[in-house]
């Protein structure tokens, strides 16, 4: 870097420190303590300027890091509020708000997959796997024992980084298996596995404070990732992240470490990556030294190019734009500075007239392909759009609420659905009681009943709905009349011994018509059941035995059983008359208490809910069937068994198998203050006070709708069939929300299996891709009969990813069964010359720079074969390992595509030339390192007698240091020749069964020419499966292109790369820009990027799919991201392949297939 970087811009319009920067194209998004996100755009002359919009505000607390989505269309931030909130990049509008669970800060967030999938960390060191378009939670775990401050993915998210203040660094494994019903398999819901598969303690002293994942590439059959560390120490440390290959499926490697801040680094960022340049990394790094140093990187060096004296404060962090021509910083002292850096890349600096995006013509994207699928828009109303200001989760929308009925907390929240009317009941601190009319989605207050002495604090409905109960903290439980207000009944606890007395802290009537009976929970730590008619003045029975409060009480389905939870965290199961027995104990239900519950009958099984103190809600599974000892004891036992219709009761004894736990759900952020289930619907209602109100599936576990308050949560209640969820605030304030539970299945039908997490694919995964990319309606039968063999054969031969990924095609063909040659067994290694072949095929495969594809297929196989075989191979190999003499290695090394190799091989020449005598040298075949990862590594250099190459002894020691600059071709021509091996293989074989079979030189002859004649190669290998030659050429065609998008989306570290000369965006590589023009129709109107998966829309134009649902969830309805329109009210995804132009850019990028 020769020039200093120039200040352009300062931005300065934060009222408090400014935390973090993120770009995407031409804009700008910054974040600050002050709880804002500002989001800028760049303006020839102008620099950057604040859209409209901005700034966007809902954060309760400061904002501490922001992340553009894959595309650019949305934009994610995090904030010490314990949320993550999703908005538009464009309007600003709030379109997901994630609760992280148990309501820790989250510190640091980062996007893999298309946008799908969203990863928080937390200050508690939880990890969170968020699915956004559905804003549902589908992984926690607890990562860290220190506070998350770094995330990072590779691999297409298959590989997950983080990092916390303890200095431990980890690498996870991110596998999500498909829930989708297919031929491959059959799972109920998504479900993510999060495997730690690399991990390294004290990676910098006093902790790990950022980190940034680089671009990846391909070598030697292994995937590399750069990575940079910062922390506490002062220190930025490089590594590589390595998969596929002997990789496995991934590990750290540490490259170098970068000395030269003088206090904590706050921040690391690499720029974008030139097109060919694998020698060279360009990182920024911040500091609390006020400095912002710019590193170039090599492979076995790193260097500080420039220090910037950047901000008079602390810088906090930085970021490349305008493909790293700008940098921006951020800092302590409330301010965002625009720099322009030249040099980077050999590009030159941007200045305030460079235009950040190229001037584009919306005319030359429609039609693009086809003019089919072109369809009506429509005008946009007002409620085309979803409200979502309050809400977290696919446009959930409030729909009725008042501050001002009540005089107090909402405590309790009772709903019933007649046949002629609905009627919802609330209890609240003012003491009273209040019943209203359900309504054309409004509430109408009925009555307002006022009787207790003290705050109310539950209210239940009768099975029938012609009776209400309340309780109260006064001792009584009170029975209305809900359509008159009149009252029938007082339950007085102080009348049970010597042990009532306390206040109600829930009371419940029990689910059958036939007996009216209410079970009464309190504080003096007993829950007593009633039978409500006028002569009652003492309980039925006394459930004893908690050892605290009794907070919440409910009736099983069935009206069989009662369930207790007790403040000291225990749930109780009892039976109910005429057994009275405790039927289960599970003692450690919630830490810190127990706080509400509710069962309902879920099909065949019966489902408790129970919420705590601890945040979490946690379903159990009731026994069909329970299990006691039937205890008549007096009359009153005896007379209610006969009121409930004498139903036989098995007797068995013991209290175990009672409650079982089947899911537990965690999103909330504080006590769990309600639940209840939907009467006709698989879903659960929940409130807490995190001030959320959430609603879970029960079969699932999953959260499906969520929406936020002002106020903590007290009580709520849905509607049988989930439509509506009512719930009550501490604030006194009663709300009534739309739910659109149906919604969020949806939300997982897009693809599910993206191309750049390739190498990490299961074999489930790779059959799921096979009959998915022939299913299409422009496949043919032949087709999808050869996708058909090839998936069968996929899961018998667990063919996973990572043969897709790095294995050449042919390869791929062979294990798939699709090979002429898959079928042919090699028959027994009866002749010592096929282990001399497999010694020369490796000899030249180790000493050729570009080895032949046949030639890799070979040498790679033979990792494969089993013990015994590689004993005997390895041995044969080590006797004949003369291609790993020093000597040979060395040449190898010299002609290397690493500068770095062929520094070492240098310097060993010079070693050899100052030590080795002249006179008859030792030619000895050295001992081999089966296990090296590298060529370099296969021999010991310590142990063995270095000597020169004679290839190189003539040649002076300039020379040999202008082949380490520039290469081997410079000063020696080593004539190529071709090496048809698997040709030679298949006529050594031959050779060896005649030899064999025959004697005599005709016979022999004759013996080989009948066989090759009899033998065509092997048809039967997948002829007889039933695929034609058409249906195999198809699937080939697939694999390429698969294999095609896989290269482009892991290969760039930055979705747009500058061409210079061009001054112009594109993002394919560079060999291609040079001898092909991209038509301006190939590129995506919303991003510019050219379009691997093009799809069409009703407007008429096309889109990248993962921009197009990036738009269609960042707007909250299918409009036109051109004109605004409305694209199809009612289609859930309106958009189609256009195939047409799907096949033109395949034919811009794939190479016409070679012989």
């Amino acid at each position: 870097m020769s020039e200093e970087p120039i200040l352009l811009q300062a931005l300065r319009v934060h009222r408090s420190e400014v935390n973090c920067v993120d770009t995407c194209r031409d804009r700008l998004a910054t974040v600050s303590s002050d709880k804002t996100v500002r989001v800028w755009q760049w303006e020839v002359d102008l620099g950057f300027v604040e859209v409209e919009g901005s700034p966007a505000r809902g954060h309760k607390y400061g904002v501490v890091c922001v992340r553009y989505s894959p595309q650019g269309l949305l934009l994610a931030s995090c904030s010490i509020d314990g949320t993550t909130r999703v908005w538009c990049a464009r309007s600003l509008r709030a379109a997901r708000v994630l609760l992280q669970p148990g309501g820790s800060g989250v510190r640091a967030l980062c996007w893999t997959g298309e946008a799908r999938r969203l990863l928080t960390g937390a200050d508690d060191g939880s990890l969170c796997v968020w699915d956004v378009p559905g804003g549902r939670l589908l992984r926690c775990i607890n990562a860290h024992e220190g506070s998350v401050r770094a995330l990072g993915t590779t691999a297409g998210g298959a590989l997950l980084l983080s990092a916390c203040t303890l200095g431990v660094l980890k690498l996870h494994r991110l596998h999500v298996i498909n829930g989708d019903e297919d031929e491959c398999e059959k799972r109920d819901g998504d479900n993510v596995e999060v495997q730690v598969i690399h991990s390294l303690d004290d990676t910098h002293d006093l902790g790990v404070l950022c980190a940034d994942m680089g671009g990846a590439r391909y070598s030697d059959g292994e995937w590399h990732a750069a990575l940079a560390t910062g922390g506490q120490d002062g220190r930025v440390r490089v590594w590589m992240v390595v998969w596929g290959g002997a990789a496995g499926k991934g590990e750290l490697r540490e490259r170098s470490m970068l000395d030269g801040h003088t206090s904590a680094v706050t921040d690391v960022r690499w720029a974008p990556m030139a097109d060919g340049d694998n020698e060279r990394r360009w990182m920024a790094s911040a500091s609390l030294d006020r400095s912002v140093r710019l590193w170039v990187v090599r492979a076995t060096s790193a260097a500080c190019a420039r220090v910037l004296d950047a901000h008079p404060r602390y810088v906090t962090s930085v970021a490349f734009g305008g493909a790293a021509r700008l940098l921006m910083t951020a800092s302590n002292d409330r301010s965002v500075r625009i720099w322009s850096v030249a040099g980077i890349n050999e590009s030159e600096g941007a200045k305030l007239d460079t235009p950040l995006r190229t001037p584009c013509t919306l005319l030359a994207h429609f039609g693009a392909g086809d003019l089919e699928g072109i369809g009506p828009v429509f005008e946009q109303d007002e409620d085309a759009i979803p409200v979502t200001e309050d809400s977290g989760l696919l446009g959930t929308k409030r729909i009725w609420t008042d501050r001002e009925v009540h005089g107090g907390a909402v405590n309790g929240v009772a709903l019933h659905e007649g046949a002629d009317m609905q009627l919802l009941a609330t209890a609240c601190s003012d003491r009273a009681v209040r019943v209203f009319l359900w309504m054309d989605t409004a509430l109408q207050l009925l009555h307002k009943l006022e009787a207790h002495r003290y705050p109310a604090t539950a209210v239940d409905f009768s099975a029938g709905g012609t009776a209400l109960l309340s309780a109260s903290l006064d001792g009584q439980a009170l029975l209305w009349e809900p359509e008159g207000g009149s009252r029938l009944l007082s339950l007085r606890t102080d009348t049970v011994g010597g042990a009532g007395g306390g206040g109600v802290r829930c009371a419940r009537q029990s689910p059958m018509r036939s007996v009216a009976l209410a079970l009464v929970a309190t504080d003096d730590h007993i829950a007593s059941l009633w039978e409500l008619e006028e002569s009652s003045s003492e309980p039925l029975h006394v459930y004893e035995g908690h050892s605290d409060a009794v907070l919440c009480c409910a009736w099983t389905p069935s009206g069989e059983a009662v369930v207790t939870g007790c403040a000291d965290g225990e749930l109780r199961l009892f039976a109910a008359p005429p057994a009275f027995a405790l039927l289960h104990t599970e003692r450690h239900a919630h830490d810190l208490g127990v706080y509400c519950c509710d069962t309902v009958q879920d099909g065949e099984r019966a489902l408790l809910a129970s919420g705590g103190c601890d945040s979490v809600v946690r379903l159990w599974l009731l026994r069909s069937k329970w299990v006691y000892i039937i205890i008549v004891s007096n009359a009153k036992s005896e007379r209610l068994s006969m009121l409930i219709s004498g139903k036989e009761l098995e007797v068995e004894g013991g209290t175990e198998n009672n409650l079982s736990l089947l899911h537990e759900l965690q999103g909330h952020g504080g006590t769990v203050t309600g639940c209840r289930f939907a009467a006709r619907a698989s879903v659960l209602a929940t409130t807490a006070t995190d001030k959320h109100v959430r609603v879970w599936s029960s079969s699932s576990g999953e959260c499906v709708w969520a929406a936020s308050a002002p106020a903590a949560a007290a009580s709520c209640v849905l509607w049988a069939d989930a439509g509506f969820v009512a719930a009550g605030f501490l604030d006194g304030e009663l709300s009534v929300w739309e739910v659109g539970t149906q919604q969020h299945e949806e939300a997982g039908t897009a693809e599910k299996l993206p191309v750049e997490a390739l190498a990490h694919w299961t074999e489930h995964d790779v059959a799921r891709w096979l009959l998915r990319c022939t299913g299409g309606p422009s496949k043919t039968v032949s087709a999808q009969d050869a996708a058909a063999w090839a998936a069968a054969r996929a899961r018998a031969r667990h063919l996973g990813g990572a043969l897709l990924a790095t294995a050449p095609l042919s390869v791929v063909l062979q294990e798939m069964g699709l090979r002429h040659e898959a079928n042919m067994e090699p028959g027994p290694l009866n002749h010592s010359r096929w282990l001399t072949t497999a010694n020369r095929i490796l000899r030249l495969y180790i000493t050729k720079t570009d080895p032949d594809e046949k030639l890799v297929i070979l040498a790679t196989l033979s990792r494969y074969l089993k013990l015994d075989m590689k004993k005997i191979v390895d041995n044969v190999i080590q006797r004949n390992g003369y291609f790993g003499h020093p000597e040979n290695v060395l040449v190898a090394m010299l002609g290397d595509d690493m500068e770095s190799i062929r520094e070492l091989a240098y310097q060993q020449i010079l070693t050899a030339r100052s030590e080795t005598a002249p006179g008859i040298r030792t030619f000895k075949v050295p001992a081999l390192n089966f296990d090296a990862e590298d060529y370099t590594q296969i021999i010991t250099w310590q142990d063995l007698k270095i000597t020169e190459p004679p290839l190189t002894s003539k040649l002076s020691d300039e020379a040999l240091k202008s082949i380490v600059k520039s290469g081997l071709g410079t000063i020696l021509k080593v004539k190529k020749y071709p090496c048809h091996t698997q040709a030679v293989e298949r006529c050594i074989k031959l050779v060896t069964e005649a030899s064999s079979a025959v004697c005599g030189e005709h016979k022999r002859d004759g013996f080989i020419r009948a066989r090759l004649l009899s033998h065509e190669p092997g048809e039967e290998s997948w002829q007889e499966g039933g695929v034609s030659a058409e249906g195999r050429a198809a699937l080939v065609e697939e694999l390429r292109w698969l294999r095609c998008r896989h290269e482009f989306a892991v290969s760039r570290i930055h979705p747009l790369q500058w061409d210079n000369d061009h001054e112009r965006y594109f993002d394919f590589p560079q060999e291609h820009s040079e001898t092909q023009e991209v038509p301006h129709a190939f590129l995506c109107p919303l991003t510019h990027r050219l379009m691997l998966n093009p799809v069409k829309c009703p407007d008429g134009f096309t889109y990248e799919r993962a921009a197009l649902e990036e738009w269609l969830m960042a707007a909250g309805a299918a409009v036109s991201p051109v004109s605004g329109r409305l694209l199809a009210p009612a289609a859930p995804r309106p958009h189609s392949p256009n195939r047409r132009l799907q096949q033109a850019v395949r034919e811009l990028l794939l190479p016409p297939e070679s012989n």
